[in-house]
Protein backbone atom coordinates (compact mmCIF):
# COMPACT_ATOMS: atom_id res chain seq x y z
CA UNK A 1 0.00 0.00 0.00
CA UNK A 2 3.08 2.51 0.59
CA UNK A 3 4.08 1.63 -2.99
CA UNK A 4 0.64 2.52 -4.71
CA UNK A 5 0.11 5.44 -2.05
CA UNK A 6 3.52 6.62 -3.34
CA UNK A 7 3.06 6.10 -7.33
CA UNK A 8 -0.11 8.02 -6.23
CA UNK A 9 1.55 10.93 -5.17
CA UNK A 10 4.09 10.63 -8.07
CA UNK A 11 1.80 10.63 -10.60
CA UNK A 12 -0.46 13.83 -8.80
CA UNK A 13 2.63 15.74 -8.13
CA UNK A 14 3.60 15.18 -12.19
CA UNK A 15 0.60 16.39 -13.46
CA UNK A 16 0.48 19.37 -10.81
CA UNK A 17 4.14 20.86 -11.94
CA UNK A 18 3.09 19.67 -15.55
CA UNK A 19 -0.26 21.59 -15.34
CA UNK A 20 1.88 24.69 -13.59
CA UNK A 21 4.36 25.01 -16.72
CA UNK A 22 1.69 24.76 -19.41
CA UNK A 23 -0.40 27.89 -18.13
CA UNK A 24 2.33 29.61 -16.42
CA UNK A 25 2.40 33.73 -16.62
CA UNK A 26 5.79 33.50 -17.52
CA UNK A 27 5.58 30.93 -20.02
CA UNK A 28 3.09 33.02 -22.01
CA UNK A 29 4.83 36.36 -21.69
CA UNK A 30 8.18 34.60 -23.24
CA UNK A 31 6.09 33.44 -26.63
CA UNK A 32 7.55 34.70 -29.60
CA UNK A 33 4.73 34.16 -32.64
CA UNK A 34 1.59 36.16 -30.87
CA UNK A 35 -1.77 34.40 -32.28
CA UNK A 36 -2.86 36.62 -35.45
CA UNK A 37 -5.75 36.19 -37.89
CA UNK A 38 -5.14 38.40 -41.49
CA UNK A 39 -8.46 38.77 -43.58
CA UNK A 40 -8.42 40.52 -46.77
CA UNK A 41 -11.48 43.35 -47.43
CA UNK A 42 -12.37 44.28 -50.73
CA UNK A 43 -14.36 46.75 -52.69
CA UNK A 44 -14.97 47.36 -56.06
CA UNK A 45 -15.47 50.72 -57.85
CA UNK A 46 -17.99 51.04 -60.68
CA UNK A 47 -16.87 52.13 -64.21
CA UNK A 48 -18.70 55.93 -64.69
CA UNK A 49 -18.47 56.42 -68.50
CA UNK A 50 -20.52 59.40 -69.31
CA UNK A 51 -20.76 62.42 -71.75
CA UNK A 52 -23.29 65.28 -72.50
CA UNK A 53 -23.14 68.09 -74.90
CA UNK A 54 -24.95 71.17 -74.64
CA UNK A 55 -25.37 72.81 -77.87
CA UNK A 56 -24.88 76.80 -77.97
CA UNK A 57 -27.67 79.54 -78.57
CA UNK A 58 -27.94 80.08 -82.24
CA UNK A 59 -25.46 82.79 -83.54
CA UNK A 60 -26.68 84.66 -85.83
CA UNK A 61 -24.15 85.63 -89.23
CA UNK A 62 -24.19 88.52 -91.52
CA UNK A 63 -23.65 87.15 -95.56
CA UNK A 64 -22.45 91.09 -96.40
CA UNK A 65 -18.83 89.47 -97.40
CA UNK A 66 -17.94 86.16 -98.08
CA UNK A 67 -16.45 85.08 -94.45
CA UNK A 68 -14.17 81.85 -94.49
CA UNK A 69 -12.87 80.32 -91.17
CA UNK A 70 -15.38 82.12 -88.35
CA UNK A 71 -14.91 80.62 -85.67
CA UNK A 72 -18.06 79.52 -84.75
CA UNK A 73 -19.00 78.23 -81.16
CA UNK A 74 -21.38 74.65 -81.28
CA UNK A 75 -21.77 74.19 -77.38
CA UNK A 76 -20.03 72.55 -74.68
CA UNK A 77 -19.34 68.56 -73.92
CA UNK A 78 -18.90 67.30 -70.45
CA UNK A 79 -17.15 64.09 -70.06
CA UNK A 80 -16.52 61.95 -66.99
CA UNK A 81 -14.63 58.19 -67.29
CA UNK A 82 -12.60 56.82 -64.55
CA UNK A 83 -11.61 53.67 -66.33
CA UNK A 84 -7.73 52.99 -65.31
CA UNK A 85 -6.28 53.31 -68.96
CA UNK A 86 -8.50 56.40 -69.99
CA UNK A 87 -10.79 57.44 -72.95
CA UNK A 88 -11.50 58.46 -75.93
CA UNK A 89 -14.16 60.81 -77.36
CA UNK A 90 -15.27 60.66 -80.39
CA UNK A 91 -17.72 63.15 -82.52
CA UNK A 92 -19.69 62.64 -85.81
CA UNK A 93 -22.09 65.26 -87.73
CA UNK A 94 -25.11 63.67 -89.36
CA UNK A 95 -24.99 66.04 -92.22
CA UNK A 96 -21.13 65.57 -92.67
CA UNK A 97 -20.17 69.08 -91.68
CA UNK A 98 -22.49 71.21 -92.92
CA UNK A 99 -25.25 72.98 -91.57
CA UNK A 100 -28.70 73.04 -93.10
CA UNK A 101 -31.69 75.16 -94.08
CA UNK A 102 -34.04 73.13 -96.51
CA UNK A 103 -31.76 72.73 -99.58
CA UNK A 104 -29.99 75.36 -98.51
CA UNK A 105 -26.44 74.89 -96.38
CA UNK A 106 -23.38 76.26 -94.79
CA UNK A 107 -20.16 74.05 -94.42
CA UNK A 108 -18.44 73.90 -91.03
CA UNK A 109 -14.77 72.33 -90.78
CA UNK A 110 -12.11 71.41 -88.08
CA UNK A 111 -14.13 70.64 -84.94
CA UNK A 112 -11.64 71.17 -81.41
CA UNK A 113 -12.38 71.96 -78.23
CA UNK A 114 -10.48 74.34 -75.69
CA UNK A 115 -9.21 74.12 -72.25
CA UNK A 116 -7.67 70.48 -72.98
CA UNK A 117 -5.32 70.14 -69.75
CA UNK A 118 -4.86 66.55 -69.33
CA UNK A 119 -6.30 65.75 -72.61
CA UNK A 120 -4.64 64.93 -76.03
CA UNK A 121 -7.59 66.74 -78.57
CA UNK A 122 -7.34 66.09 -82.18
CA UNK A 123 -9.37 68.39 -84.51
CA UNK A 124 -11.73 66.46 -86.61
CA UNK A 125 -13.01 66.89 -90.02
CA UNK A 126 -16.67 67.16 -89.29
CA UNK A 127 -17.01 65.39 -92.92
CA UNK A 128 -15.92 61.94 -91.95
CA UNK A 129 -15.82 62.38 -88.05
CA UNK A 130 -13.43 60.52 -86.23
CA UNK A 131 -11.26 61.33 -82.35
CA UNK A 132 -11.56 64.27 -80.90
CA UNK A 133 -9.80 63.82 -77.96
CA UNK A 134 -8.00 61.12 -75.90
CA UNK A 135 -6.76 61.17 -72.45
CA UNK A 136 -5.20 58.97 -69.48
CA UNK A 137 -6.86 58.42 -65.94
CA UNK A 138 -6.65 61.37 -64.43
CA UNK A 139 -8.56 63.14 -61.51
CA UNK A 140 -10.04 66.08 -63.26
CA UNK A 141 -12.42 63.47 -65.95
CA UNK A 142 -12.67 60.93 -63.43
CA UNK A 143 -14.66 63.68 -61.41
CA UNK A 144 -16.68 64.92 -64.37
CA UNK A 145 -15.28 67.89 -66.33
CA UNK A 146 -16.33 71.41 -66.15
CA UNK A 147 -17.87 72.15 -69.77
CA UNK A 148 -15.40 72.36 -72.34
CA UNK A 149 -16.04 74.41 -75.33
CA UNK A 150 -16.33 72.73 -78.80
CA UNK A 151 -15.88 75.03 -81.99
CA UNK A 152 -15.82 74.37 -85.33
CA UNK A 153 -14.48 76.83 -88.34
CA UNK A 154 -17.55 78.22 -89.75
CA UNK A 155 -17.72 79.34 -94.23
CA UNK A 156 -20.08 81.97 -94.84
CA UNK A 157 -20.19 82.99 -98.43
CA UNK A 158 -22.44 86.07 -99.74
CA UNK A 159 -25.10 84.73 -101.69
CA UNK A 160 -26.62 82.52 -98.45
CA UNK A 161 -30.12 82.24 -97.94
CA UNK A 162 -31.57 83.60 -94.38
CA UNK A 163 -32.73 80.78 -92.19
CA UNK A 164 -31.92 78.75 -89.26
CA UNK A 165 -29.63 76.13 -90.15
CA UNK A 166 -28.97 72.97 -88.17
CA UNK A 167 -26.81 69.58 -88.02
CA UNK A 168 -26.46 67.34 -85.21
CA UNK A 169 -23.42 66.37 -83.87
CA UNK A 170 -23.02 62.88 -81.87
CA UNK A 171 -20.16 62.76 -79.02
CA UNK A 172 -19.26 58.94 -78.29
CA UNK A 173 -17.09 58.28 -75.14
CA UNK A 174 -15.47 54.87 -74.88
CA UNK A 175 -12.85 53.46 -72.34
CA UNK A 176 -9.49 52.05 -73.61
Amino acid sequence: MLSTSFRNTLIASTLLVGTSILVSPAALANDPSPASDPGEVSSTVQLINRVTFAPGATRTVQPVEAQTDIAFPLGTVTIRNNHPDGWNLNVASANEGVLEFGTHTLSYSTITLTDTSDITETPVNPTTGGLLATGDFSARVAGGTEAISVSALLTVPTTVAAGAYTDTLTFTLTSK
